[in-house]
């Protein structure tokens, strides 16, 4: 197993004290404290419980997340996403990072095996989506479909929901593991940028072991989110020379989201990509 943090061997003599300029995270169980995936495919109920019925595709998924949004637990306590996320206060400690890696000029990119339209309404429903450059993952019903999904096939969904989920989307990068998908993203943002500058964020083992050939990476051991340690790590790893003092991580700024309108347009230009994963998690 390897170590909770870990860099990658054999950098280049002068390498290893640049600071990160790419930070690539994983989604459930890294930023978000359970398998939102899992949890809304009837998987998983032990992490965070939720009623039938269970979606395994895109639209399936994204429209649960409006109905449970909608009733108890969540309708009281922020939604759904909030309650996946862990509540409030570690919402703030996420947006706090990722506007210290904002302002850094750190790009920031979620690689994960669940769905993308799953995470873009996540995000979106904490405030969280404007901080992020890409999301890649899965799309539409790679992971088959339930009775639930089948009764509101795509082609019947609202504009709302097929703005979440825009499985018609090609993605620009061929990938069937997160290193090569972190090999791609390198070479696009900058052909020379070095091993020691890119930081990959995962609650996987064999992910994080296979991550290590291309970045330095960070395990997310207890599989329930990143912590404070985990932000304090990723602003150091980040940190510019000229910065060496340190800065406190940057207090959060206020973020009011509504859903998009229901004639909103699918934008075909989003940053949300689609692959097929090695298989089911």
């Amino acid at each position: 197993m390897p170590p909770t943090t870990c860099c990658c061997d054999g950098l280049h003599r002068g390498t290893a004290d640049r600071p990160a300029r790419l930070v690539v995270f994983d989604f459930d169980q890294t930023l978000s404290c359970v398998h939102v995936f899992k949890i809304l495919a009837g998987w998983e109920q032990e992490q965070l419980a939720v009623d039938p019925p269970f979606a395994l595709t895109e639209w399936g998924q994204v429209r649960r997340i409006f109905e449970l949004n909608a009733t108890e637990p969540f309708n009281k306590n922020g939604g759904f996403a909030l309650a996946a996320f862990g509540g409030p206060d570690r919402v703030k400690m996420l947006r706090r990072l990722l506007c210290l890696l904002a302002d850094r000029g750190v790009k920031v990119v979620i690689c994960t095996r669940g769905l993308t339209g799953t995470v873009k309404k996540c995000l979106h429903d904490v405030g969280l989506d404007g901080l992020i450059s890409e999301v890649f993952g899965n799309t539409a019903d790679c992971y088959g479909q339930h009775d639930y999904d089948e009764e509101i096939a795509f082609g019947r969904t609202t504009s709302t929901e097929q703005f979440y989920a825009a499985s018609s989307q090609e993605c620009r990068f061929e990938w069937d593991s997160k290193d090569k998908l972190i090999e791609q993203v390198m070479l696009e943002f900058d052909p020379v940028l070095d091993r020691s500058q890119v930081i990959f964020v995962d609650d996987d083992a064999q992910e994080i072991e296979m991550g290590q050939r291309v970045s330095r990476t960070i395990w997310v051991s207890e599989a329930e989110g990143i912590t404070p340690e985990h932000c304090q790590m990723i602003g150091r790893w980040t940190q510019p020379k000229k910065d060496k003092k340190g800065s406190k991580l940057p207090k959060p700024k206020e973020d009011s989201r509504t859903d998009p309108p229901l004639n909103a347009r699918t934008d075909r230009r989003s940053s949300v990509h689609s692959t097929y994963s090695r298989g089911p998690f």
